[in-house]
């Protein structure tokens, strides 16, 4: 079993759906010895910020629920959003994880976007997928332009404002 949770599940992802990553990772020098991780990371670095400069940016939207007042939210909001703008200039966009996310996959998986559990896994292919994550109670879904927020309604007995823990297991090919 192989499991990941944030960070470490986009590690997983790559080792086991991208050949090259995998291995880059696994592979021998020319002497027969291991290649140095810093070695690895640096190719992989490499192609990562290749992605980040020469890739687009989503389409993000700020939301605001820290302010309690209208003044303070659009003062706040605008502050956030200077910034927010500041780092995008150098392709550094810092409240956009759907970037990160999506050049990180791409630089070692293309169209990785189409990929599902069901798909070969050239980098392990035995090996069974957990995948964990948290919902919160208030969350949201979708993509682009169709995203939504969505309130979770509790089971009797569970409190209001509980974050629920989810995992799924994707089974290793037989």
């Amino acid at each position: 079993h192989l499991a990941g949770n944030s960070g470490g599940q986009w590690y997983t992802t790559q080792l086991a759906f991208s050949h090259h990553f995998f291995v880059q990772l696994t592979e021998r020098d020319t002497d027969g010895n291991w290649r140095g991780l810093g070695h690895f990371f640096e190719l992989w670095g490499m192609s990562y910020a290749k992605g980040m400069f020469t890739g687009g940016i989503p389409p993000f939207d700020l939301h605001n629920r820290c302010a309690t007042s209208w003044l303070s939210s659009q003062v706040f909001a605008a502050i956030l959003g200077a910034v927010a703008a500041t780092l995008e200039l150098v392709h550094f966009p810092a409240y956009n994880w759907r970037s990160y996310i999506d050049h990180m996959l791409h630089c070692s998986i293309p169209g990785y976007e189409a990929l599902t559990f069901a798909h070969p896994r050239p980098g392990l292919p035995e090996a069974a997928f957990v995948e964990q994550l948290a919902l919160p109670p208030d969350t949201w879904v979708g993509k682009d332009a169709d995203v939504q927020r969505v309130e979770l309604k509790m089971p009797p007995g569970i409190p209001a404002g509980t974050t629920l823990p989810f995992a799924h297991v994707a089974k290793a090919r037989s």
